[in-house]
Order: C-alpha cells, then sequence, then structure tokens
C-alpha cells in the first residue's frame, strides 16, 4: 500500500510540474508574439479567462485547446509543447525570459539597446 500512495504522490508532482511549465510556456509564446490574452483568446476561439487559467496554470488543457491554442499562436502543437530542458521550471523561466528581452531588443534601435544596456549595468552591478 506504501509503494501505491508514494507512486500516486509522485504521480501529481509529476503533473504538477508539466502543468507548471505548459503554463510558463505558454505566456512566453504569447508574450513573444506581443498578443494580449484577449488576443490570443480570439484567434485560438477561446475565452480569455481560460487564457488567464492556462497561463496561471489552473487548468489542464485538452488535445482540441492545445490545437486551438497552437492555430491562434500560429505554430505547431509541438512548438507548444516543447519545453526547455534546464532542469528546473525557475530556470526554465529565467532562460525564457532571457530570450523574450532578446526578441524585444532585436526590434529596438541602437540608441535605445545602449541606454538598456546602462540600465541592466546598473541593475546588476555588486
Amino acid at each position: 500500500m506504501d509503494s501505491t500512495v508514494g507512486r500516486i504522490s509522485t504521480e501529481s508532482e509529476l503533473l504538477a510540474t508539466l502543468l507548471k511549465r505548459f503554463s510558463e510556456r505558454l505566456y512566453f509564446l504569447r508574450s513573444q508574439r506581443e498578443l494580449t490574452q484577449e488576443a490570443l483568446a480570439h484567434g485560438a476561439k477561446l475565452h480569455p479567462g481560460y487564457i488567464s487559467a492556462l497561463e496561471r496554470g489552473m487548468k489542464m488543457p485538452t488535445l482540441h485547446t492545445l490545437e486551438r491554442l497552437a492555430n491562434g499562436l500560429k505554430i505547431e502543437v509541438r512548438d507548444l509543447l516543447d519545453f526547455p530542458d534546464t532542469g528546473t521550471v525557475q530556470d526554465d523561466r529565467a532562460n525564457d525570459d532571457i530570450k523574450l528581452l532578446i526578441d524585444r531588443l532585436k526590434k529596438c534601435d541602437p540608441k535605445t539597446v545602449q541606454r538598456i544596456r546602462k540600465a541592466v549595468e546598473v541593475l546588476t552591478a555588486p
């Protein structure tokens, strides 16, 4: 009986980790495309509140929902589930944030990039 309880606990933890990674991936992909939750909901034919719940890890998407989200983001379903493999959810989020910053910096003019670099130096100085 103890092994069953341990297995259920491990499966629950795995599911919680998967849901957390999915919610952060969805947020990253939406933010990367500079879409609001409402815009993604419209493109995916879903309710904005449902998008919010997915991004907060409060809902588990069905396969049909994954397909709708992928359509709304204009990506393949596999891209939606392509989680970075850095070891922890916190590391994944940091790497996603860095990628998002780089993508946004690429859209900035050189003067803005230089100002942002200086701000980062001030914020990260020992």
